[in-house]
């Protein structure tokens, strides 16, 4: 039997590619709510190791944990997050959250829609902000989105 690992929001995660580059991703929610939902922030630059972490995304990306829990994405450290659930706002089913809790706001302009990515596509898409390559749909969707609602995180 298989050890699982446990994950936190501020775990630093390393996802190595078969290109022998790696990407670095801080776990900044997990859900209790829904089982294994997490979310990311993702960095659109190279960093050599966890010493060049800090907290300017450059995309946010929800996924599942199933790679962090049995051990294939590596947790190589823990960065402090000031109000980390701030980056969880988003449209889901029409529906507003903020980590678990639904809520009401008349602001939604910038919010982004939840899409999550399976394991697969997450690491795909980590090491296409790293590293440029083939660009998809859900590329552009995604990073737009986001940048424009961690856009409005910054004012």
């Amino acid at each position: 039997m298989m050890t699982q690992v446990s994950s936190a929001a501020g775990d630093l995660i390393s996802i190595s590619h078969e290109d022998g580059t790696e990407s670095y991703a801080v776990l900044l929610f997990k859900s209790e709510r829904v089982s294994g939902e997490i979310l990311l922030g993702v960095f659109d630059r190279a960093i050599s190791g966890p010493a060049e972490v800090d907290l300017h995304f450059g995309s946010l990306l929800y996924t599942y944990d199933t790679l962090i829990s049995e051990g294939e994405w590596k947790i190589v450290g823990h960065i402090d997050v000031p109000n980390a659930i701030r980056y969880s706002r988003r449209l889901d089913a029409g529906l507003l959250w903020e980590g678990d809790q639904q809520i009401v706001s008349e602001e939604t302009e910038q919010i982004p829609v939840m899409r999550i990515a399976g394991t697969g596509i997450a690491a795909d898409y980590l090491h296409y902000l790293r590293n440029g390559g083939e660009d998809s749909a859900f590329y552009r969707t995604n990073t737009r989105m986001m940048k424009a609602f961690l856009a409005t995180l910054e004012k």
